[in-house]
């Protein structure tokens, strides 16, 4: 289910995969992974930045970009998915926001 939902598939075809009823139990997990996966992000945050050795401040750069694309054969957009990068000291770290 785990996969499924990192994958971002639809809860109807995490249902038939996991092989668990559509209903409430699904979405209590979908809503537990998204809530782990906030979490996750929210602690690993406050690593962004500070000071190095010499107590000097770190130079840190953030960029975000918006993937979208079209339904198949219509005019009509999806929404998107925001991305957030942020390098530091050469080391990349990059943040799916749904």
């Amino acid at each position: 289910m785990m996969y499924c939902w990192a994958v971002d598939q639809l809860q109807t075809l995490i249902s038939r995969e996991a092989e668990v009823p559509e209903g409430r139990t699904l979405v209590d997990w979908c809503k537990f992974f998204r809530d782990e996966a906030a979490k996750y992000g929210d602690d690993r945050l406050n690593e962004i930045g500070g000071m190095d050795d010499n107590n000097q401040p770190l130079v840190v750069e953030i960029d975000e970009t918006k993937y979208f694309h079209r339904k198949y054969h219509q005019r009509t957009w999806r929404e998107g998915h925001w991305v957030f990068g942020v390098l530091r000291e050469g080391r990349a770290n990059v943040f799916w926001l749904k």
